[in-house]
């Protein structure tokens, strides 16, 4: 099974380092570095791209409080909330709906708001392995200077680690595919007017 342990003992590994680590508090550096930048290099990741093994729904809570001005209501995001993929005003998923996000609210004046959202993924398990490749690489390449003062090695794993990310996106979007437009969209006519049926459906 797959661990936070296990991704910083993986960029160790790739660096070097003379000892593995059993927990973020064992006080060696590279226990250092992951207690110090795992969380942080992961949440960067997840609010980087909309990945599919982090993305869920939710039909948001209305708040009682209202927006000073130009919005009607405001909708609290759920508790874990890293990046909005898609806001509608109903549960067909279809629509453009105007919307501002703001100090962790969505502000809209739709009476309802379902969210489509990237999630903050705790369990490494549930992250797919070049996902969780990309974070050992960028530890890696953070860590190289401090834990075996190798600047050639930093610079080493921070180009693996662009092309990783690439390749993990890429692996990523072949996942889904775009959602289906709404009908009297200008996608829909102009696609119908082309000869083709809505685009994504």
């Amino acid at each position: 099974m797959a661990s936070e342990v296990g991704i910083v003992n993986s960029a160790g590994i790739k660096i070097g380092a003379k000892q593995r680590i059993i927990s973020f508090e064992d006080g060696t550096p590279l226990a250092n570095l992951g207690a110090d930048r795992y969380h942080e290099i992961r949440d960067e990741l997840l609010r980087g791209h909309p990945w599919n093994f982090a993305e869920d729904r939710a039909k948001l809570a209305r708040s009682s409080e209202t927006p000073e001005f130009k919005y009607a209501y405001k909708y609290a995001l759920p508790t874990g909330w890293m990046r909005t993929v898609a806001v509608y005003d109903n549960d067909a998923g279809v629509g453009w709906v105007d919307y501002k996000e703001e100090k962790g609210f969505i502000l809209s004046n739709a009476e309802d708001i379902y969210l489509v959202f990237v999630f903050q993924v705790t369990d490494p398990n549930l992250m797919t392995p070049d996902f969780r490749e990309c974070i050992a690489m960028q530890l890696a390449s953070e860590g190289a200077i401090p834990i075996v003062q190798s600047k050639s090695l930093s610079e080493k794993w921070e180009k693996r680690f662009d092309k990783q990310l690439i390749k993990a996106k890429s692996n990523d979007s072949q996942g889904d595919k775009p959602d289906r437009r709404p009908d009297g969209s200008w996608t829909s006519r102009r696609f119908r007017s082309s000869g083709f049926s809505n685009w994504g459906s």
